[in-house]
């Protein structure tokens, strides 16, 4: 008479093999996740920053396409040029029309505008008034974050490149009517990571 054969278990020395298999499955599967998420947390700063960018390009294009040849009075300095580069700082000032006026208030369709670097983040300001007083107020938006370098050159009517405007030809002028603008505006953005972009923005009506 044939009795079934009784099933072999697994021994001590097996169970233990397979525990640490397991068990080394289950940390894999975990850091796999966990690096994954990181990744996916990394990638997803940097579309953020990148849409950032996006937006700060496009506001600065904006701007500066509808530059106009405006002189400003400040209480600080008399005339000012209606484009004039930073001398303290890394960044540019403008005047520009087509301020839209959803509100209805009682002011000018024409904005100064000034773009400059504070630390490592690319700050916009504005101001209501484009003549700007001793006590006038910035208004303040900080556009982009871990800005290593932000450089702006401009192209004369002799299509050569300067580093600073108006030029010295016309900055002695008290009146600032001769003051032409660039031709062009070159900006370039210089992040942490050494990633360098680089926009012409072309202000010829």
């Amino acid at each position: 008479m044939n009795y079934p054969r009784a099933q072999r278990g697994f021994t001590l020395m097996e169970l233990l093999v397979a525990i640490t298999i397991f068990a080394i499955l289950a940390y894999l599967a975990y850091t796999g996740v966990s690096n994954s998420q990181k990744a996916a947390q990394h990638i997803l700063l940097k579309g953020e920053q990148f849409h950032k960018l996006q937006f700060a390009i496009s506001l600065f294009e904006k701007d500066a396409r509808q530059t106009i040849h405006r002189p400003v009075r400040s209480d600080y300095s008399g005339i000012k040029a209606a484009v004039a580069s930073l001398i303290s700082e890394k960044g540019v000032v403008l005047t520009h029309t087509g301020w839209s006026n959803p509100a209805e208030q009682l002011r000018s369709d024409l904005q100064r505008v000034q773009y400059r670097l504070d630390g490592n983040t690319l700050l916009r300001e504005t101001w209501t008034h484009t003549d700007i007083g001793v006590n006038a107020n910035a208004r303040k938006t900080p556009l982009l974050d871990d800005v290593e370098n932000f450089q702006v050159s401009y192209l004369n009517a002799q299509q050569e490149w300067q580093d600073a405007w108006p030029p010295t030809i016309y900055s002695a002028n008290p009146t600032g009517d001769s003051e032409p603008l660039p031709l062009a505006i070159e900006i370039t953005l210089t992040f942490k990571n050494n990633i360098a972009v680089t926009r012409l923005i072309s202000l010829v009506q």
